[in-house]
């Protein structure tokens, strides 16, 4: 049974109103010729790692899940073994597992704004689709 509490309020759960949202995802970094194509994706804020497990698994490209529950990390990492995925975890205090903390940080927010349903269109129709990324 789906866990309709309020987000962010619930354990790991998984919508199926994000199910356009995912698949749009995936579409959109298949769609990308190779040479456009990142080397890894971050599912940032990931859960269970729905999201990062279909782009393991149907993209190809190197994931790392994060979230700041440690249940949620733990289920994404035995949900992608199961299916026979590497993924990484980012730990409940935003550190990799052996990675050095001294190397590189990040902080701030990513904002994504659509001019219309064309994403969904695409999404839904199975069409691949050309994306650009500005910093502002």
């Amino acid at each position: 049974m789906l866990d309709t509490r309020e987000s962010g309020t619930a354990p790991v759960f998984a919508t199926p109103r994000r199910a356009v949202n995912r698949a749009a995802t995936v579409l959109c970094v298949r769609g990308l010729p190779s040479e456009r194509r990142p080397p890894d994706y971050l599912d940032a804020r990931g859960a269970s790692g729905l999201r990062g497990r279909r782009v393991a698994g149907e993209a190809g490209l190197a994931v790392t899940i994060n979230d700041r529950s440690r249940r949620a990390l733990d289920l994404a990492a035995e949900n992608a073994a199961r299916l026979g995925l590497a993924v990484e975890t980012i730990r409940s205090d935003g550190r990799i597992d052996g990675a050095d903390p001294s190397i590189a940080a990040l902080t701030g927010r990513i904002e994504v704004r659509f001019a219309d349903q064309t994403l969904v269109t695409q999404a839904i129709n199975g069409e691949a689709c050309e994306l650009s990324l500005i910093h502002i």
